[in-house]
């Protein structure tokens, strides 16, 4: 028993053909990290890291997203993009970094601008932090 969820496929698609190209896909994707140690369990961990890691590259937004499956929003301090570098996969991490990099935002901090305090000087509660240094922009159509 098969269950299809189709988007913009031709009607003569069979799901046995895409579940068949799917898997293949998948196969590919936890070939590419392998281990081979006396554990057999971790050597079957890590094609599930390979694919984790995979899950969390968006490649609408060309940024590792917090959360393959849940949150799934573009957080930039998160250890996402980890697995880019831990994998090699250099092309998607220089994505990565061109995303946010075009993010970031050139505006001072009004702390060490307007109030001139000392580091080692805590700051009230109402003036910690700064404005948002990387702009929150509304997810793209990746479909």
């Amino acid at each position: 028993m098969y269950i299809s969820v189709k988007r913009d496929s031709t009607p003569d698609e069979l799901p046995t053909t895409a579940f068949a190209a799917r898997s293949q896909q998948v196969s590919e994707i936890a070939a590419t990290l392998q281990l081979s140690t006396p554990d057999p369990y971790i050597d079957a961990a890590a094609a599930a890291i390979g694919i984790a890691a995979d899950a969390l590259w968006d490649a609408g937004q060309q940024c590792v997203m917090h959360g393959g499956v849940a949150w799934r929003n573009p957080l930039a301090g998160w250890r996402g993009p980890y697995c880019l570098s831990s994998l090699g996969q250099q092309a998607r991490m220089r994505q990565q970094v061109r995303h946010w990099s075009s993010a970031r935002t050139p505006r001072p901090s009004p702390i060490r601008t307007s109030r001139h305090r000392p580091r080692r000087r805590r700051n009230p509660p109402d003036t910690q932090g700064s404005p948002a240094a990387f702009e929150r922009r509304p997810l793209r159509e990746s479909l």
